[in-house]
Parts: structure tokens; C-alpha cells; sequence
């Protein structure tokens, strides 16, 4: 890591969101040196003024002098540090704010990414408090400039007594320097070889502490296994801390002892120049005073760059997350430059394995969509339904072959664009703690259309339950911000999530098992209404439930990544394969069920 690197990345923060910080930062030095140099030439003054024998009222207004000297100068230096402290937190913020959005834009498969996922870990500690990282190490450079002020001033004055024991002291410094930086290394080794459990730790604690799990944890008595393993990495975080206390203490000791040997060097040579009559006692106390203020501030300032440089290790984990951020978008084309009254999308020859694998769970799948296409994609579980699907959408980019649109590549159209073209529902269902309104259209309010908002609910069946309640659209759907919250069952849930997708009415509609938590008579209300808004529009479904697929014009079987089938819902019945199978046991299924209910 460079360290003039770091300080060019944080200078460049500083500019664009707090231009300011930095005169903050020359005050707070300036003033500290003054405060902290005023002390030291005090008792000479003053002992000066007694040997001339100097009359009462000059002493007393030379003493107001440097005692407003003294006062200004602590209460700028304390204003100051409280303006910085402030400033710090304002661009840690603002930093914040600026990787959470980022973070919101990069491609889906980094979220899956384990480097990726250790990087985002390892940058979140360069920013969620005020020490370790980017506070911490701004805080750092302020110090740094009013040490180096301070010890420049204290040396001047003190070399023109003893230039010989500056040397000295500055071996000391530096050799302290060297120790405590060795041991800032050390520090964040082990703070670094801590990343992968404290992540486990605080899944373990969301397992704990989110409701969504609360069920089957009470209810299957699985939080003791929990929490066993929460306290089995507490106490390997604990070790790990431990140790890093233990080296501390030594170097301590260390650091220290070579303190002690610069002290009584420096007393031992300013008393022989007092016994020998070469300075009088008030030089000898602003000596003295001289000496320990540059031993301070130069220990302080070699402190400071240790701190600096230890600190920007969590900043350059920072930076090296920004790095990682894909804020290019290769595409050229936009939707305007395609006939979208007529379109195919094919998969040509596509072959895919997620990240950290080598077994594909698509294998050289061929297969053509046109536009107004009712299509269904079934098969096992593992066939590969979803990963085709989320192919389509880019959320991943195939390790082989392409996906064209009339012909293009998608890889070659801009996201934003591409992502235009769909209204998909993922067989995760997730409500977001905000409004019905902003559940269904995801934009704020101000931008939604109520009327398309009331006729989608109505589709899916909501539209009474919706209108009942006493803030209608504006209800939350979950209370973790809003008290008055409504906890929605689960097939109300997938509903809602239904209603998001037709209020988007795009080109192409996603349904990823859109019907899972609803019963059969549901279901086929549901399916007969996809129909019917579907009728100019192409629509994806994937789905396990064969008796669903009849409303599809076409429909494709996978298995191990690829089409094995390919028919009418009447025309696959007719063939002995998979699909028959499938059919046959869901049927009789059924059968057993309603007799099973009589």
C-alpha cells in the first residue's frame, strides 16, 4: 500500500464534498502550537521580570498578555476540533452514501461474488465508525499538521542550546516509531484475518434477530445449534482481539523504556549547563519545557504517521472496493434502435456455471422466443428454468454463446435500456417496509399512477383488501418503519408482488412460479387473468404446476441445462417423455387429495 496513494484518494474526497475541512484543519493546528509554545515561555518570562525587578503593573499586564494568549488560543483549538470531529463524520457520511450507491448499481453476480462479498466486508470497517479508517485517518493528517508546526518551532528554539541532543531525541522518536509501527502492522493482520468469521458472526446474529426466521427457530428448537455457533465465533474474535492487546502491551513497555532514557538524558545535560553557569534557572525551565515539547511532538508526529498509515490500510480496503465497482456499462445500443414491433430474442448455443464452479447448469441451450409468445418453461428442480431467466435479464452474462435480440447481442445493449424490456416476479417474493403504492411501483409516490395501481390490485384479487384498510395505498407493508405497518400473509405478499409486475406492463412479462402460495382456485383465476393481459404481450412462465402450462402457446422441458421437449401442452401429453410423466404424477396427486378431502 502507498501511503502518498491514500492521501491523494482521501485529498480528492476532501475537495469534492468538504473544501473547507482543510482551513478547519489549519486553525486547529496553528492554534494548538500556540497554545502549547505559550507554556513553555511563561516561567522564564516571568522569572525574568522578577530578576529586573520589574514593577507590579508590568508584570501583571505581561501575565493577562499570555494568559489571553493562552485562552484564545486553547478556545480556538478547542472550536476547531469540534468543527473538524464534525467535518469527519460529514465526509464518512457522505462516503457512505456514495458506496451504498454504487454498491446498489453493480452487476447482480457480484452480489454472489465471495471477493467480492470479503472486499464490501472489509471496506464496511473503513467506514462504520469513527475509528478504525477514513475518519480516523482524516483525524490523523489534522494532528500530523499540528505536531509538525509544533515540533518545528520547538526544535528552532531548542537547537540553539543543545543541537547535539537533537539527534538524539529524534533516534528515540523514530526508533518508537518503528516499534509502534510494527505493531500497527501486526494489528491489522489479525483484524484482517478476522473478515470471514465476523461476516459468519453477523449472519448467525441476523439469523437471531430477524422475525423472518422467527418461526421455524422457535418452532423446530433450532437456536440452541444457533447460538452455539454465535458464541464459538464470539470466542474466536475474542482470542483474535486478545492477541492483539498482548503485542500491544509489549511494545508498550518497550516504547516506554526508550521514553525514560530520553527523559533523563535531557534533564541530566540542561542541570550540568545550569551547574556550570552557562544558562540561568529560567532558561532552564524553558529548556526543560522546550525539550519535552519536541520529544512530545516529535513522538506525536511519528505517532501520527503510524496512525495514518495504519488507518489508510482500511482505507485502501476502501478504495480497493471503489476499484472494484463495475461503473461501465459496454453497451451501445439503445431500445430506439430496434423494430420493437417485431422482435425474437434466441439463445444461441448458451452454456453457463455461476462463479467458483465448473459444472454448467446451463449446457448449450438453443432456443428462440418471437414477440407475443405465451411460453412455459418447466422441469425438475436444478433443470436450469431460473438461471435462463435471469440470463435473459443480464443478471448474469453466459460463460458461452450469446443471447440475441433481432440478432444483437444483448451484451451490446445499455443495461438501463435492456432492463426496459421486462416485468419480471422472481420465485423470491420480498416486500420492501415502505407504502403499497411505493411497493408496487418502485418510484416515489409522487410518480405513481393510482388508477393503474387500484386496476392491478383488482387482478390479482386485492383490490377489497387494499381499500379496507384505513391509509389504503399509503399502508406500509411491514412495521420496521412505520408502527401502523401491515403484516401481509404470504399469499397476500405474492399478490402484491403480482400487482408490481403488471402495473410495469412492458414488453415481455417474467413469472418465476408465480402462483407457489396460492391454492388451485387462485391460481387458475390468476392464470386466466395473465391470459387475458398478456394478449399483445410476450409472457414467460416457470412453473412446476403442468396443469398452469395449458395457457401456453408453446412449452419447453429442461433438464441439465438444456431443452429436452418442446410442444403444446396436448401435443407433449402425447409423448411418452418427461413431461407426461410429470403430468400424470401432479394428476394423480390431485385425484388422491380430493378424495382424501371428501
Amino acid at each position: 500500500m502507498r501511503t502518498s496513494k491514500v492521501f491523494l484518494w482521501i485529498h480528492k474526497k476532501i475537495i469534492k464534498y468538504d473544501k473547507f475541512l482543510y482551513v478547519l484543519m489549519l486553525l486547529s493546528s496553528i492554534s494548538s502550537t500556540v497554545y502549547i509554545i505559550s507554556f513553555t515561555y511563561i516561567p522564564k518570562l516571568i522569572l525574568e521580570l522578577v530578576r529586573v525587578q520589574a514593577d507590579k503593573k508590568r508584570v501583571v499586564i505581561t501575565t493577562v498578555i499570555f494568559g489571553l494568549v493562552i485562552i484564545m488560543s486553547k478556545f480556538l483549538s478547542s472550536i476547531s476540533n469540534e468543527y473538524c470531529n464534525a467535518a469527519y463524520m460529514r465526509l464518512r457520511l457522505k462516503i457512505i452514501a456514495e458506496m451504498s450507491g454504487e454498491f446498489m448499481r453493480q452487476p447482480y453476480n457480484y452480489l454472489e461474488s465471495t471477493d467480492f462479498l470479503d472486499k464490501s466486508q472489509k471496506s464496511d470497517v473503513a467506514v462504520k465508525g469513527c475509528s478504525p479508517g477514513l475518519e480516523a485517518a482524516v483525524k490523523s493528517l489534522t494532528l500530523m499538521g499540528g505536531h509538525f508546526v509544533t515540533c518545528l518551532v520547538s526544535l528552532i528554539a531548542f537547537a540553539t542550546f543543545q543541537p547535539l541532543l537533537v539527534p538524539f531525541i529524534m533516534a528515540i522518536v523514530l526508533s518508537n516509531r518503528k516499534l509502534n509501527e510494527w505493531k500497527k502492522k501486526q494489528e491489522k493482520e489479525l483484524v484482517e484475518s478476522c473478515v470471514f468469521t465476523e461476516r459468519k458472526a453477523e449472519y448467525f446474529f441476523d439469523l437471531m434477530s430477524d422475525f423472518r426466521y422467527g418461526k421455524e427457530i422457535r418452532i423446530f428448537q433450532f437456536h440452541n445449534w444457533i447460538k452455539d455457533n454465535f458464541h464459538a465465533l464470539i470466542e474466536t474474535l475474542i482470542i483474535t482481539k486478545s492477541r492483539i492487546i498482548d503485542k500491544g502491551v509489549v511494545i508498550k513497555l518497550l516504547v516506554s523504556c526508550l521514553s525514560f532514557i530520553q527523559i533523563i538524558i535531557v534533564y541530566v545535560a540542561t542541570t550540568v549547563s545550569v551547574l556550570s553557569g552557562k544558562i540561568d534557572i529560567g532558561s532552564y525551565l524553558t529548556y526543560i519545557g522546550l525539550a519535552s515539547v519536541f520529544a512530545t511532538a516529535l513522538n506525536q508526529l511519528m505517532g501520527d504517521t503510524i496512525e495514518f498509515k495504519y488507518h489508510g490500510m482500511y482505507v485502501n480496503d476502501l478504495m480497493q472496493f471503489f476499484d472494484q465497482m463495475d461503473n461501465k456499462d459496454v453497451g451501445t445500443y439503445a431500445l430506439a434502435d430496434f423494430d420493437l414491433s417485431n422482435w425474437t430474442i434466441e439463445f444461441d448455443h448458451i452454456s453457463f456455471h455461476y462463479p467458483n464452479q465448473t459444472k454448467d447448469v446451463i449446457s448449450n441451450l438453443c432456443l428462440k422466443i418471437h414477440k407475443g409468445d405465451k411460453i412455459a418453461i418447466t422441469g425438475l428442480n436444478g433443470a436450469g428454468k431460473t438461471t435462463m431467466i435471469k440470463l435473459l435479464a443480464r443478471l448474469y452474462e453466459p460463460t458461452q454463446g450469446k443471447i440475441l435480440l433481432n440478432g444483437v447481442d444483448i451484451q451490446t445493449i445499455k443495461r438501463k435500456e435492456l432492463y426496459q424490456l421486462f416485468a419480471p416476479m422472481f420465485q423470491e417474493v420480498f416486500m420492501f417496509a415502505f407504502s403499497v403504492k411505493e411497493n408496487i411501483t418502485l418510484r416515489p409516490k409522487e410518480e405513481a399512477n393510482e388508477r393503474l395501481i387500484w386496476e392491478a390490485l383488482k387482478k390479482v384479487g386485492l383490490k377489497e383488501k387494499i381499500a379496507t384498510l384505513p391509509k389504503q395505498l399509503d399502508t406500509s407493508c411491514l412495521n420496521q418503519l412505520d408502527l401502523e405497518g401491515v403484516q401481509f400473509s404470504g399469499g397476500q405478499q405474492q399478490r402484491l408482488v403480482l400487482a408490481r409486475t403488471l402495473y410495469k406492463d412492458r414488453e415481455i412479462f417474467i413469472f418465476d412460479e408465480p402462483t407457489a402460495a396460492l391454492d388451485a382456485l387462485a391460481e387458475d383465476m390468476i392464470y386466466r387473468e395473465f391470459y387475458k393481459m398478456t394478449e399483445n404481450k410476450t409472457a414467460i412462465f416457470i412453473t412446476h404446476r403442468l396443469a398452469s402450462t395449458k395457457f401456453c402457446d408453446s412449452i419447453y422441458v429442461l433438464n441439465q441445462g438444456n431443452v429436452i421437449q418442446h410442444g403444446t401442452h396436448e401435443s407433449l401429453l402425447q409423448e411418452e417423455g418427461e413431461y407426461q410423466q410429470l403430468f400424470e404424477l401432479q394428476a394423480k396427486n390431485y385425484r388422491e387429495e380430493g378424495k382424501c378431502n371428501a
